[in-house]
């Protein structure tokens, strides 16, 4: 699927339920909070070629394919194999992500209305900062974010405002999930990227993460916040040096590291380079290992491959023990570092490898809420796990006052697997106070489940008081307005000032209290 992407998304989506829209963008600041007190080795970093052949973005890893491109190995403190792919050629970067599939073969997801819904799923996550001159005046980074029914989200980051700004990417994603293994793949022309360029020299930023939905496991390479860029896979663009490919790790949570390395020459001279292993901690004397190898030259009209050299490095500890691996790729002498990298092996997390997720029960998921404004309801249905879901033609939605009479009636007939989001619009002039809306399914003139009552809704209004000359923006949220979730989360007044430079100032704030949101 190709996406040619401009969803306006902001920093805090202004959705019904606020913290439910936004819940991303706090599990990704507080991610942040715990990286940053942990402290971190290092980036990895690496010089990687340009790729003579490139790979095809069909969301399947085939033999050979990628034999060109960087290839990693494991996430950080993740016992479940993950593999990553990373390549380019003159004008287009191309990336791959795998993961191993559960014992029952499912990947949990689906289509979704929203492309921000794609939190809500199994997801891969690949972040990309592109080198900058110190003139460009565009120095965003970006977030890519799919799940494995080619729903595809992105967005761009500032230095000024690292939450979620709107972006109009130029990608091709493609899924598969077979063989066990769910494969991810992308490609972008560089210059849909705020106009970077692929320059010999220059140092891009990556980091991959996966994220499965039930229950809830969040991993990435290489550690560090989400948002900190400095602490990003650093690839520096260098057609001269080998390519690095890691393809295992060995079963580091029984204490156990076999480490597999294999390096490839893309040029036509022979290259000689020094592979180096340290294992450090797991309650043993620090063990190391240096190993020269040259490698050979490629004709790729005598050879479709580039020749490979494997390197293994194997060194046991004491199970339960935390450990670290550091691996350098070098020239004989040490002085260019191709590849660097200090690997954590954690104390093994408790419990099974694999815990399957809780069946949903068969049910009907339904709420009403006044959003935008208060001219009309917003209803959210969701009926996917019903066994009739199929067969559901339309659903009937009928507005009613507090004494139960209807107002008025709205049927909604197209859904997505099992979802809808329709809108209600409402007769003018209709009161303040609180309604309801009732529910109906139907296949055909059959009515197959309800009637289903929502939670109250009030309708009130929204104050807004503004003092231009006092540069503040004063917002009243009366209690329940457009929606009684917000009842227990929107504080009763928010204070906004604004700012007509870019300070690094909260903007928006609960008074007494710290910034609930920043804006730029």
């Amino acid at each position: 699927m190709s996406h040619k992407s401009g969803q306006a998304i902001i920093p805090f989506p202004l959705r019904a339920n606020v913290l439910g829209a936004a819940w991303p963008l706090l599990l990704l600041w507080w991610a942040e909070v715990l990286c940053r007190q942990a402290g971190a080795d290092p980036p990895p970093s690496m010089r990687l070629p340009p790729c003579q052949h490139v790979p095809t973005i069909d969301g399947e890893v085939k033999p050979g394919e990628w034999d060109e491109a960087f290839a990693g190995f494991g996430l950080i403190g993740e016992r479940r194999a993950a593999r990553y792919f990373l390549t380019y050629d003159g004008r287009t970067l191309y990336a791959a992500m795998q993961t191993e599939l559960p014992p029952w073969g499912r990947i949990d997801g689906k289509i979704r209305r929203l492309p921000f819904e794609v939190f809500q799923d199994d997801h891969f996550e690949l972040h990309i900062n592109p080198p900058r001159e110190p003139e460009d005046p565009d120095k965003a980074y970006y977030q890519l974010v799919g799940n494995a029914r080619d729903c595809f989200w992105n967005s761009q980051h500032t230095e000024q405002n690292p939450g979620f700004l709107p972006f109009n990417g130029d990608w091709t994603f493609r899924n598969s999930v077979k063989d066990g293994w769910w494969t991810w793949e992308l490609s972008t022309p560089v210059h849909a990227l705020g106009k970077a360029r692929i320059t010999p020299e220059t140092t891009w930023g990556f980091k991959f993460v996966r994220c499965w939905h039930q229950p809830h496991a969040e991993n990435f390479w290489p550690s560090g916040g989400y948002f900190d860029r400095s602490s990003y896979f650093q690839v520096a663009l260098d057609a001269s040096a080998p390519v690095v490919q890691l393809e295992d790790f060995g079963k580091w949570w029984e204490g156990r590291s076999d480490i597999v390395l294999g390096l490839r020459n893309l040029t036509v001279r022979p290259l000689a380079v020094k592979a180096f292993f340290r294992l450090e901690g797991g309650g043993t004397e620090a063990r190391t290992l240096e190993q020269e190898a040259t490698l050979a030259a490629w004709d790729p009209a005598a050879s479709p491959a580039p020749p490979r050299e494997t390197v293994r490095f194997s060194q046991s500890w004491a199970a339960g023990k935390e450990a670290s691996l550091s691996l350098r790729v070098t020239s004989p002498d040490g002085q260019k570092v191709y590849f660097s990298d200090v690997r954590p092996f954690p104390k093994p997390p408790d419990g099974p490898l694999w815990v399957a997720a809780v069946e949903k029960k068969e049910e009907i998921a339904f709420r009403a809420f006044f959003y935008p404004g208060v001219s009309r309801l917003r209803c959210e249905v969701s009926f996917g796990h019903l066994k009739q879901a199929s067969a559901v033609t339309r659903a009937l939605l009928v507005v009613m006052d507090a004494g139960g009479g209807e107002i008025t009636r709205s049927e909604a007939t197209r859904f997505i697997e099992g979802d809808a989001d329709p809108l209600i619009p409402l007769p003018p002039g209709l009161p303040q106070g609180r309604y309801e809306v009732r529910l109906s399914l139907f296949a055909g003139d059959q009515q197959v489940a309800g009637p289903l009552t929502s939670r109250s809704c009030s309708r009130r209004p929204l104050s807004l008081n503004l003092d231009v000359a006092a540069r503040q923006l004063a917002i009243t949220v009366q209690e329940g307005a457009f929606h009684p979730d917000l009842e227990d989360v929107v504080p009763s007044r928010l204070a906004v000032v604004l700012h007509g430079d870019h300070e690094r100032a909260p903007v928006c704030q609960d008074p007494g209290e710290r910034p609930l949101l920043q804006v730029w």
